[in-house]
């Protein structure tokens, strides 16, 4: 059993955090995307916003988004592991900048250049940004449609700065010797059909940094293939699962956060998509999944 108190999960691509139980007051006017978010006003002059689950005596779960999505990106998974583990204290944020989380002081300002292009929205510059982004970005075969459908409107109101800011920390930082320096245990799940990190040199890297910070710590960290497909020459997602892995399987990625919560491993379970024109499915088997376990 991992300590609780150490333990912090970092997926890759995805971001999730455990910490232990604290007074949080669990509020649920905002359990799920479809009550609605709940808002905090933090020192930094953020309105952040969030959805939360659970008793607020549990063990704290923090499901962190990526680039220009939204907690909607979660909301399946927090469902299931909810479902799966009531005793957690679960929240899915909206990362600055994305959803409802913004400064309210940028907010109240009159526009001027160039902080309005650095407050405006793909909306504003393009009333049609819905359908590029439809067709360009919030693009995943293997996800459920309606879900994509909810998130194409949220990725149009993205601000620019966020689109901007974040795309350029992400091509100006490599945090690669940082990674090697974790000190808590961690999973890490990756789709086989990734189109943005690849397995050679993203995973490999990750791989290599983690198996660092295993031997230095002495502690778990688990790397984890979903689905068998190698990215086709196309360089896009086409028949499995693909970056977006909550997206695209969130039981199964539930099922390997609460294993790795109570025993510090993902379970053995193998889990592909199956694309078909009809639709896909999600197909696991009790065992067979390519696990690195490090170091």
């Amino acid at each position: 059993m991992i300590d609780r108190k150490r333990l912090a999960l970092t997926l890759a691509t995805l971001g999730l955090l455990m910490l232990p139980a604290r007074a949080f007051p669990a509020d649920a006017s905002c359990s799920s995307v479809d009550s609605g978010k709940c808002t905090v006003d933090l020192k930094t002059g953020i309105r952040m916003a969030y959805l939360e689950t659970g008793p607020a005596d549990g063990n704290v779960v923090i499901l962190l988004h990526g680039l220009t999505d939204t907690a909607r990106s979660w909301s399946s998974a927090m469902a299931t592991l909810h479902v799966s583990d009531p005793s957690l204290h679960i929240f899915a944020l909206d990362q600055r900048g994305h959803g409802g989380s913004w400064k309210k002081a940028l907010e109240a300002k009159g526009i001027t250049s160039p902080e309005s292009v650095w407050n405006a929205t793909p909306h504003d510059a393009d009333p049609n940004a819905e359908d590029w982004i439809a067709k360009n970005w919030d693009v995943d075969p293997a996800a459920d449609p309606a879900l994509i459908k909810a998130i194409v409107p949220e990725t149009a109101n993205v601000k620019m700065g966020t689109w901007i800011g974040a795309t350029g920390a992400l091509l100006d930082f490599d945090n690669t010797s940082r990674l090697a320096e974790l000190g808590v245990p961690a999973l890490v799940i990756w789709g086989s059909q990734d189109s943005i990190f690849y397995h050679d040199p993203d995973q490999t890297g990750i791989i290599e940094a983690l198996r660092k910070a295993a031997t230095i710590h002495k502690i778990p960290m688990i790397w984890k293939q979903y689905g068998i497909d190698p990215l086709p020459k196309s360089g896009a997602q086409e028949t499995d699962i693909g970056h977006n892995v909550q997206w695209d399987a969130p039981d199964q990625v539930a099922a390997d956060i609460l294993s790795f919560i109570r025993t510090g491993k993902p379970t053995p379970a193998l889990s592909r998509a199956v694309i078909t024109p009809a639709g896909t499915t999600i197909k696991t088997e009790p065992a067979g999944a390519t696990i690195i376990s490090l170091p």
